[in-house]
């Protein structure tokens, strides 16, 4: 065994400790939450004849609607409390029509998968924190009183918020002291990583290359 096999090990031994404390301290796959909704005029066609109306709790509705909410956990990672920004509420705001204004949320009318509540200001409702597992959906039944146009969804911290396809602006982009070190350490095993293939392939070991390289995007799929 000469130096040049000899370096390729201890290359080799380092990146592979290295991608290992890294993937195990703070490796973890951006988590993202995909926000959508629908929404059904109560009592449907019929509701705009001036023969139908409807009432809550003895109360006349102008425009009752019922808006399915869905919530899906669509990243690679769970999306647990520690997502929400000072274990507070993510809240979610109904806008319609005229000029965007808010709309009046009534009622929760059923919820699965997810637990939602009556928001802090009467046009949102309120996700209280919680763990939301990966590639999991949560829907919720909304009664509000006037047609949601358009929603407005808080931040969780280190999410993607991703509403009716396109991503909202997200508390994500402020980095707290733990997504900085993920980011450093991620960066940190890929270079490794690179290195120790790159070493091995000048030195003509390309059994040791191979391993390397697909031993690392084995590593980097499973977690």
């Amino acid at each position: 065994m000469d130096w040049v096999d000899i370096g390729n090990m201890l290359i080799a031994a380092v990146a592979g400790g290295a991608s290992v404390v890294a993937a195990r301290l703070y490796g973890t796959r951006r988590a993202e939450l995909r926000v959508s909704f629908e929404h059904v005029p109560v009592g449907g066609d019929a509701l705009p004849d001036d023969h139908v109306s409807v009432a809550l709790n003895g109360q006349m509705l102008e425009a009752p609607f019922l808006v399915t909410l869905s919530l899906t956990s669509t990243g690679g990672s769970d999306i647990s409390s520690s997502h929400f920004d000072a274990l507070k509420p993510l809240q979610i705001h109904f806008y319609g029509p005229p000029a965007l204004a808010p709309v009046r949320v009534l009622a929760i009318t059923h919820q699965d998968g997810i637990r939602v509540e009556l928001g802090d200001e009467t046009s949102a409702v309120a996700i209280p924190p919680q763990l939301l597992k990966a590639r999991r959906r949560g829907v919720a039944s909304v009664l509000v009183d006037g047609e949601p146009r358009a929603i407005e969804v808080g931040d969780l911290v280190g999410v993607n918020i991703v509403v009716r396809g396109h991503r909202a602006s997200v508390a994500s982009a402020r980095l707290v002291p733990g997504e900085l070190r993920m980011h450093l350490a991620a960066w940190s095993g890929l270079v490794f990583w690179m290195a120790a293939v790159i070493w091995s392939l000048v030195a003509g070991n390309w059994v040791l290359a191979t391993i390397i390289f697909f031993g690392g995007i084995l590593f980097a799929l499973w977690i």
